[in-house]
């Protein structure tokens, strides 16, 4: 369990992850952020595609229950944000929307996978990166798997998507 994040693992673990997704053309901030703020999520993403510019918010672990362990998952957090930013054409609509849930769904199911990935990639690591991790890739395996699940993963949301829509 996670006691206590600082704003340097934030944003080494934030860079890493940028590059693996492929995102540095995005200006992105990270920053911790009061449980109150987030409510009821443990992180957020703000963002303006047209700038390519991402804030996202962080939820301090040191707020929440110990028992909460998914809340001490930093690093998914930041991943799941910054899934969003590759999605963000899919305006999935309001929140708890079927559209808005799919997409939940769909950003869940990424996530897990290419952070699970890295994990079993780099076992013995740390939640956040090392600086000396950042401007390499971790694994041409994890970047091929990632990109065998986002094809089809991107074709059928927008396939859905269209359905929602009723253009289907």
């Amino acid at each position: 369990y996670v006691t206590e994040v600082t704003q340097e693992q934030l944003e080494l673990c934030c860079a890493y992850w940028q590059q693996q997704l492929r995102l540095e053309d995005w200006k992105l901030e990270i920053q911790l952020a009061h449980r109150w703020e987030l409510e009821p999520s443990q992180a957020t993403v703000h963002f303006c595609v047209e700038k390519k510019h991402a804030r996202i918010y962080v939820g301090r672990v040191e707020e929440y229950d110990p028992e909460e362990s998914e809340v001490a998952d930093v690093e998914r957090h930041i991943v799941h944000e910054l899934v969003h930013l590759h999605y963000w054409w899919l305006n999935p609509g309001e929140k708890g929307s079927p559209g808005y849930n799919l997409c939940e769904q769909a950003t869940n199911l990424l996530t897990e996978t290419l952070v699970e990935l890295r994990r079993r990639a780099e076992p013995d690591a740390a939640w956040w990166p090392k600086e000396e991790w950042v401007p390499r890739q971790f694994s041409s395996t994890v970047a091929l798997t990632g990109e065998a699940v986002v094809s089809p993963l991107v074709r059928e949301l927008a396939a859905v998507k269209e359905r929602l829509n009723g253009r289907a």
